[in-house]
């Protein structure tokens, strides 16, 4: 079965991965039925992800995860035992010495397994014209779901809360007396945009160093992503880094809404604000300059947004209902991007199990490794 997408352009554009780590570049133009292009080469962009606990981080570490695979890239891995085999041991800062090696003469292309922001020793890692990216949450979300997540508290078992829950008011009186020595860890529940992005908890209370800290992301990132404008995000991260549409498809990963959640009063919600207060901080310059880059892009940046939705849509409903291996969705080029084609494996792919897909990406790596080493001996 194919199942086509029609929509209409009179201009596209196609990456086609030559199988050397570099890629064909073609920009096209349809006119009255007949197709122009222009070809040249160009490398595909080298990315570094900074992973942020609970914040859609999962969904886009898959994205990258497939568009190395797409482009035949290299992966730099974290070669830590369990319980750290999703990450590089993100509790302390990264360390190169950390990485699954490549081959000799080999180059690591994209990186972003969950790690804490060390920009010298990634660039000991990653090629110096990487495009450097995080993603963040709005702080209050980020620490509810976090809490769930990692069962600190449960949600509230009825669907509709209608009062203030007396559970949730405990819990941040009780952490309050303990200095916050709560388990997890509480890295994993506050402040965690500015953990994962390299600021220790001693300097987080600290107004001047998170100051610091927020100046020299702006010098750092290319990106700073936003969970609650998700489509936006990926779109702009799309145009930024030279990805295609096809890149940016995706399926929510690692993400278990509850039914309902804690109502908050306004005293934990000032005890929570003033607990995150680098969160807040981070979170609020980073959204205003979100804003400014995204009117950057022009009047057509929504209407690629929307296009890019009813694409997702397309995806979503053919991985559900496919079941044959046959089966194959068309998506045609358009103005944002070339045609590509979506298959079972595909949709096995955007819905893999983030510790699945690692096992899957390490056994790559060691078996790229051993075949140019086999070769470098025959």
């Amino acid at each position: 079965m194919i199942t086509s997408l029609q929509l209409p352009t009179s201009s596209f554009s196609r990456l086609l991965p030559q199988g050397d780590g570099r890629l064909q570049s073609d920009t096209c133009t349809n006119e009255g039925g007949r197709v122009k292009c222009l070809t040249f080469n160009a490398a595909p962009t080298n990315i570094v992800f900074i992973k942020v606990h609970k914040a859609g981080s999962t969904t886009v570490s898959n994205i990258l995860a497939r568009y190395a695979l797409h482009y035949d890239l290299n992966i730099a891995l974290p070669k830590d035992k369990p319980p750290y085999r999703e990450g590089f041991h993100c509790f302390g800062p990264f360390r190169a010495d950390r990485v699954v090696p490549l081959g000799q003469g080999q180059t690591y292309h994209v990186l972003f397994n969950h790690m804490r922001y060390n920009r010298t020793e990634l660039d000991k890692v990653m090629p110096k014209d990487a495009f450097y990216c995080a993603i963040m949450r709005e702080p209050v979300s980020r620490f509810v779901s976090a809490m769930y997540y990692f069962g600190v508290l449960k949600p509230p078992s009825t669907k509709n809360v209608s009062q203030v829950s007396p559970g949730f008011s405990k819990f941040l009186s009780e952490t309050g007396r303990k200095g916050l020595e709560v388990r997890p860890l509480p890295e994993l529940l506050y402040n965690s945009i500015a953990f994962d992005t390299g600021l220790a908890l001693t300097q987080q209370k600290s107004i001047e160093a998170v100051e610091q800290h927020i100046a020299k992301l702006d010098r750092e990132l290319d990106l700073m992503m936003v969970m609650e404008y998700f489509h936006e995000s990926l779109v702009l991260l799309k145009r930024r880094a030279r990805l295609q549409l096809r890149d940016i498809i995706h399926v929510k990963l690692n993400s278990k809404r509850p039914r309902s959640t804690h109502l908050i009063s306004d005293s934990d919600l000032k005890t929570l604000k003033d607990w995150q207060m680098a969160d807040h901080k981070i979170y609020d310059h980073f959204l205003a300059k979100f804003w400014k880059e995204v009117r950057k892009e022009g009047p057509d940046f929504q209407d690629e947004v929307k296009h890019f939705q009813e694409i997702q849509t397309k995806v979503a409903r053919f991985c559900r209902a496919s079941k044959d291996s046959f089966d194959v969705l068309f998506v045609p080029w358009c103005r944002w991007g070339d045609a590509f084609t979506v298959t079972p494996w595909d949709c096995d792919l955007l819905t893999m199990d983030e510790r699945k897909l690692q096992r899957l990406l390490l056994d790559r790596t060691a078996h790229r490794k051993g075949k140019l080493n086999t070769s470098r001996t025959e």
